[in-house]
């Protein structure tokens, strides 16, 4: 049995806000209200996630994902059921491979330096958990204030964000950030994520106060929405001048980066775009 939970890290953001952090650079956020908490995303199984949350939490505990990839859905087998966005449920038959997470967590850890602390044997193999599927515009009521499931796909078909209405945190997974990748199989175009940003502005962004990721760093200013729209019409546009992502021609920055992928211009948002996948007609599904 999977019992571990010294692999876990956490930090108190205040406002009933908790990330928790794995071995590598992967996080997961706990939402508190007076009644229930909201566990957004599960990483990568590593270790036993509901043994974790049972020391911070003595509220019951709902889980919800962002999107279907394995470092966000992998320790769902931790709990008897999570949402999932209907988009990418298709995506979880093939994203539970145990050795998946184990080669992720192996070299996240490596890139980091950190020692290995972890077998095989300490993720939770996948069960019988039961998905429930969910559409942009799904309230959670944690009692005291109210989180809410939009869409922002993109990354993955059904990416989908949660809006906090207490703080306006807006938890988006990796919909959006400084290295948004857009070159996966089950990625939006540029021009579809550009739909949807666009739609997210239209309908959400008076509310959005705050842009939590869940890769390396968490904070990001709201005005990364526009940052992103911005890098979408670039890519449109013909004006993609960043660099070849790791060695492939295909893939390639909207913006130049330096090392840690940073904006040289001093801006937040970037896409690793597909140079065959910029335009709806593009996409394969």
């Amino acid at each position: 049995m999977n019992d571990r939970t010294d692999l876990f890290q956490t930090l108190d953001f205040g406002d009933g806000i908790l990330r928790i952090q794995g071995s590598g650079s992967v996080f997961c956020y706990l939402v508190r209200g007076a009644e229930r908490a909201l566990l957004i995303d599960t990483m990568t199984g590593l270790g036993n996630l509901r043994f974790r949350l049972n020391r911070v939490t003595d509220l019951p505990v709902t889980v919800a994902c962002t999107h279907g990839h394995f470092d966000h859905i992998g320790g769902t087998a931790d709990f008897p059921t999570a949402w999932i966005p209907q988009g990418d449920a298709v995506m979880l038959q093939e994203q539970q491979c145990s050795e998946r997470k184990y080669w992720l967590e192996n070299m996240l850890c490596t890139l980091r330096r950190l020692p290995l602390k972890f077998s095989h044997e300490d993720f939770t193999p996948a069960h019988g958990v039961v998905w429930r599927g969910l559409c942009g515009g799904k309230t959670f009521d944690l009692g005291g204030r109210i989180v809410t499931a939009v869409d922002i796909p993109g990354h993955t078909v059904g990416s989908t964000g949660y809006l906090d209405s207490k703080t306006g945190t807006l938890f988006v997974g990796d919909a959006g950030s400084r290295s948004t990748y857009l070159f996966l199989h089950w990625s939006r175009s540029v021009e579809g994520y550009l739909e949807g940003l666009l739609r997210l502005k239209d309908l959400w962004g008076s509310r959005i106060k705050r842009w939590f990721n869940f890769h390396n760093y968490t904070e990001m200013p709201a005005d990364i929405l526009d940052d992103l729209i911005n890098a979408c019409r670039c890519a449109l546009n013909g004006k993609i001048t960043g660099l070849k992502f790791r060695g492939t021609e295909l893939f390639r920055f909207v913006y130049p980066v330096d090392k840690k992928w940073r904006r040289l211009d001093g801006g937040y948002g970037n896409i690793i775009v597909r140079l065959d996948r910029l335009r709806m007609e593009d996409e394969p599904f």
